[in-house]
């Protein structure tokens, strides 16, 4: 969606969702404010979790040139901002639980999103890491040992079907990975935590605690 290549919109929805509301209708875990869990050596804990804050964000829907007509964020030509909304099936109905929360908590604050529709395999394949037919997307990631975001931000990244493409991070990217010296490559990292919480191309929610017996 064309509102959301808006860094000031893309951080109004991230405010504009309680996090600690919607982890709470599936189990436990940690909050997280970029792609590391709080465990990582690359975890930035400066970064903080991004609070719920409907004044800021409504700030920042206006500063980014959209106005609330009654109860929805519309253009200055009275147009809403109209969201599709899909999950990854694979996430069950825990998946199902969390849509459903977040899509309601973005409703709540004006903005037009359509329930959540869940689908996967082959089909999320070629819609979304394809053809990219989407607005927002939920679904989740895990790591191997390295920890490799890379293709996640890099521009043109395989795994970056969100588009992100932010110059600053490619550097950091390049430096983190030419780089021999561990601490050297864990400070890049964490600078690239930092830079995608400004530019915020997710909504970071959490790392579930998994129990196994």
């Amino acid at each position: 969606h064309s509102a959301l290549s808006k860094v000031q919109v893309r951080r109004a929805l991230s405010l504009a969702v309680d996090r600690t509301e919607a982890l709470k209708l599936i189990g436990e875990g940690e909050l997280i404010s970029g792609p590391f869990t709080l465990s990582s050596r690359y975890y930035n804990h400066d970064v903080p979790v991004p609070v719920q804050n409907i004044d800021e964000a409504s700030r920042l829907m206006r500063d980014a040139g959209y106005e609330k007509n009654g109860a929805q964020w519309t253009t200055k030509g009275g147009q809403p901002i109209n969201i599709r909304f899909f999950y990854d099936e694979a996430m069950s109905d825990e998946g199902q639980t969390v849509a459903t929360n977040i899509v309601g908590q973005l409703k709540a604050f004006g903005i037009a999103v359509s329930d959540p529709v869940s689908f996967g395999g082959d089909l999320w394949d070629e819609r979304i890491m394809t053809r990219r037919d989407f607005d927002m997307v939920m679904g989740q990631w895990s790591f191997d040992v390295n920890e490799d975001i890379g293709q996640l931000f890099r521009r043109n990244g395989v795994s970056n079907f969100v588009g992100y493409s932010d110059s600053r991070t490619d550097e950091l990217l390049d430096g983190a990975y030419k780089s021999q010296d561990p601490s050297e490559q864990q400070a890049f990292m964490k600078a690239i935590h930092q830079r995608l919480s400004v530019t915020q191309p997710y909504i970071f929610q959490w790392s579930l605690r998994n129990f196994s017996a």
